[in-house]
């Protein structure tokens, strides 16, 4: 059991994770992206914004390995 699975147990619908440990400071570049991509008036829902975050990410100079931007996942509905 993951700690994103342990989440949608107790009730949350959309969980955003990981798969593996990633560097601490990629946490926050990440959950602005996301925030940003919902916030955002032509938003399709939180695995779309998940998905722009992380491409995002992929073109931030300093989180283009896929060591970082692979293991994050979106687990709901």
């Amino acid at each position: 059991m993951s700690v994103a699975s342990a989440f949608q147990l107790c009730g949350y619908r959309h969980v955003v994770g990981s798969l593996w440990t990633v560097q601490d400071a990629m946490g926050p570049v990440l959950a602005r992206a996301v925030y940003r991509n919902l916030a955002a008036p032509d938003g399709r829902g939180p695995a779309y914004a998940l998905h722009r975050a992380v491409a995002e990410l992929r073109a931030h100079g300093d989180y283009d390995d896929p060591l970082f931007w692979a293991s994050v996942i979106h687990s709901g509905p």
